[in-house]
């Protein structure tokens, strides 16, 4: 199964480089992570207003994986999850 983690810049307090560089380690040592990337500028498309995600979600992070359990697990280590953050995990179902 596919997830994506959808990570809010809700944090108490930034988290330090180290502690990135250690969670991405960790990430790809795993072998579940497809990648990920902070948000840019949002550029809304269509005709009716839609709220801006980015004013909450500032990056996502792509994993693969048939053990939700490990992956949750990896996930408490997050980096925003440990300053007091919050990280959306949602299924991405094969269409």
């Amino acid at each position: 199964m596919q997830y994506i983690a959808f990570v809010h810049g809700n944090s108490d307090s930034t988290p330090t480089m180290d502690a990135w560089n250690q969670f991405l380690k960790n990430a790809k040592e795993s072998g579940m992570f497809q990648g990920g990337s902070a948000l840019g500028k949002r550029h809304a498309i269509g005709k009716k207003q839609a709220s801006d995600s980015t004013e909450t979600i500032v990056g996502f992070m792509r994993f693969d994986t048939d053990a939700l359990t490990v992956l949750k697990r990896l996930l408490d280590t997050h980096p925003v999850i440990l300053n007091g953050g919050t990280i959306e995990l949602r299924e991405m179902p094969v269409s």
